[in-house]
């Protein structure tokens, strides 16, 4: 079982010092990785004779996958999405596409569907049989990606109700639209690509600037292999505590890890002694298990685990979402307190914004009703307070290779033209205290301290 949601970081460790620099020296880089960059910029030109457009791409994190006689096979890394790229036409490599890549096609027919300029039509040249939006668009990059984010302002808490209804409404005649999801910000944050690599992708001018929706684990980079590997050993300790919270309420797991809810707290203050490299700690010696079984025997489990961690404040790959717009409005008008680690309500500013997202028939946006908390026999322990009062869920799909994925899944942005509107949430409603939350307060408990760990 893999407990490392450190994507970012363990598939840029590997690739750049192991198969891009072909060695461990991490002294050595800087000249390995420019042979790099030099051979890719020849692949390119071996198609687009521009050395500057090719070299553009690059610096805006497109590379060569590889070629096949009249065929140039590229990836977009910040997007994460595949391309053909053949006499001199740019496609969707639809053959090499997954379902986190799928949501961001869905994502472009889903704009154009609010902008009414889509239709549920199967297009005649189509042979992709995909449940999704390239069935009715093609693969053509100019036309999946030649819309804008719509944007919507409302002035009132009537109007914000009444975009966010008539929304759903126009989506829902589509027949890949579930539901929306919202997530909720003081401010935007961008990300910038050169205007002459978005024109070769044949996408919309306004993607120059894209909002960044990099998770936190991609806003936080690795600095040298010991910075890795004490990140390898932290997200280990976050998982453990979330383990131990599961064996405390459910009733499967105490006829094999006998043991109560206070006793977990006492192992949650004994951490320091668990192993360093492989394995989850026993309980008993007499205990013919290891808690690592539990993950073991089930992945939604291991979601679950990463949900926590995202939520009470740990570095993952995944981005925490909402159904309830009134909690997206709470996350526009507050902020941590890093002194503290508490959030607290703030003014309004303009600069607040609302993404609204969806979830598709098949998409890798985690519903935690769904998805997570609904496990069948092995799962007792009901939903953690803070995930529950907040109505999580979960993007997931990002990784060094789809480093803003996230944000190519947003089909509308709500800002506001005044400071007016208000949440009717509270800090004490969403981030109930310790004494409400027992996961908290098990993650309180634990010894040495988890970095990160906000209420």
């Amino acid at each position: 079982m893999d407990y490392l949601e450190l994507d970012y970081l363990g598939e840029m460790y590997i690739h750049f010092f192991r198969s891009v620099c072909n060695c461990n020296d991490a002294s050595k880089w800087g000249y390995n990785r420019q042979q790099f960059v030099e051979n890719e910029l020849k692949i390119l030109m071996k198609y687009i004779s521009d050395k500057i457009l090719c070299e553009n791409l690059l610096n805006d994190d497109i590379h060569p996958m590889g070629n096949f006689e009249d065929k140039l096979y590229l990836f977009d890394c910040s997007a994460g999405i595949p391309f053909i790229f053949k006499d001199d036409r740019l496609f969707l490599n639809t053959e090499h596409m997954y379902s986190s890549e799928h949501d961001i096609t869905d994502a472009c027919y889903l704009k154009k569907k609010l902008v009414n300029q889509a239709q549920d039509i199967k297009f005649a040249f189509t042979t992709s049989c995909t449940g999704g939006a390239i069935d009715f668009m093609g693969n053509n990059s100019e036309n999946l990606f030649d819309t804008p984010i719509p944007e919507f302002i409302v002035n009132s808490s009537d109007d914000l109700n009444k975009v966010t209804s008539d929304i759903e409404s126009t989506l829902q005649k589509s027949k890949i639209f579930t539901k929306l999801w919202y997530r909720g910000q003081r401010t935007e944050y961008f990300c910038t690509r050169n205007e002459e690599t978005i024109a070769f992708l044949k996408f919309d001018k306004s993607y120059v600037k894209m909002p960044s929706l990099v998770p936190s684990i991609g806003r936080t980079p690795n600095s040298d292999k010991k910075d890795f590997v004490n990140r390898i050993f932290r997200q280990i300790r976050w998982m453990e505590a979330f383990v131990l919270w599961v064996v405390s309420k459910n009733t499967y797991y105490k006829r094999h890890f006998p043991v109560e809810y206070n006793e977990i707290l006492g192992l949650a203050n004994d951490m320091s002694k668990m192993p360093k490299y492989c394995g989850m700690s026993r309980f008993n010696e007499n205990i013919p298990y290891e808690i690592e079984e539990i993950l073991t025997g089930n992945d939604l489990i291991y979601e679950a685990g990463v949900l926590v961690m995202q939520q009470y404040g740990e570095l993952t790959t995944k981005l925490d979402i909402t159904d309830d717009i009134d909690v997206a409005l709470f996350f526009t008008q507050s902020r941590l307190n890093v002194d503290t680690m508490k959030f607290e309500l703030t003014e309004p500013t303009d600069e607040r914004v609302i993404y609204v997202l969806s979830g598709f028939r098949n998409t890798s946006t985690i519903n935690i009703y769904n998805d997570i908390f609904s496990i069948p026999v092995t799962w007792e322990c009901g939903m953690p307070l803070r995930i529950l009062n907040q109505k999580c869920g979960l993007l997931s799909g990002a990784d060094c290779n789809h480093k803003n994925t996230y944000a190519y899944r947003i089909i509308a942005k709500i800002k506001f033209s005044n400071s007016n509107i208000h949440t009717t949430k509270s800090v004490e409603e969403l981030f109930p205290n310790e004494c409400q939350d027992d996961m908290y307060n098990l993650l309180m408990q634990v010894k040495p301290s988890l970095e990160g760990l906000y209420g």
